[in-house]
């Protein structure tokens, strides 16, 4: 794939894995929301975040793939990506860290 191309796939994954982050964090806000009042509403939504960190991770797992076949054809990845791909897995697992744990909150 094209140096250009493979950037801006990575990009587009990237974004669209960070969208399912914030859908996460937002269902857990919501299953805290109704942890006394509404458990069975709390329950729903612990789902819902928890699909959303599920499909962060198909993502994320795509953006592996496409560096690997990068380094499978090139022999070495696109100048830069490693590093950036480092930094953004970073701050995606903090983000998803903080999503967990207030997913354990709205479950305790």
């Amino acid at each position: 794939m094209e140096k250009s191309k493979l950037m801006e796939e990575v990009k587009r994954i990237v974004h669209q894995a960070r969208e399912e982050i914030r859908d996460a964090d937002k269902y857990a806000r919501c299953a805290l929301h109704y942890k006394i009042e509404r458990p069975e509403f709390s329950r729903t939504y612990q789902n819902l975040a928890s699909a959303e960190l599920e499909h962060m991770m198909m993502l994320h797992n795509l953006v592996g793939t496409l560096i690997e076949e990068d380094r499978r054809t090139t022999g070495e990845p696109t100048p830069g990506m490693a590093e950036a791909y480092e930094l953004i897995h970073d701050w995606q697992m903090d983000d998803v860290n903080e999503v967990k744990n207030l997913l354990q909150s709205a479950r305790e």
